[in-house]
């Protein structure tokens, strides 16, 4: 699958169902295993969180709410990283 440059184009894409959301959390996070060994970029991956978004926001037009390692989650549908920055 190729990816899309923007949000707004990945949105669109899965609102005209290009691809599933299944589809674009396995390909995001295959191209994670991939890269972030050379990249360390990332000190977890949760991919369990990543299906279970995927899974509960469905079409990305469902907001929902996980409650893991006390912090919260919320799905809505977009791939999404968070860093934090240290000096």
């Amino acid at each position: 699958m190729d990816l899309p440059i923007s949000i707004k184009n990945l949105h669109e894409d899965l609102k005209s169902k290009k691809y599933s959301l299944s589809e674009l959390t396995d390909t995001y996070l295959r191209r994670i295993d991939t890269y972030d060994k050379n990249l360390n970029s990332f000190l977890t991956v949760t991919s369990d969180l990543a299906y279970l978004c995927g899974v509960f926001a469905g079409d990305g037009s469902i907001s929902i709410r996980l409650k893991k390692h006390d912090y919260e989650v919320k799905c809505v549908g977009n791939p999404l990283d968070e860093k934090e920055y240290y000096n």
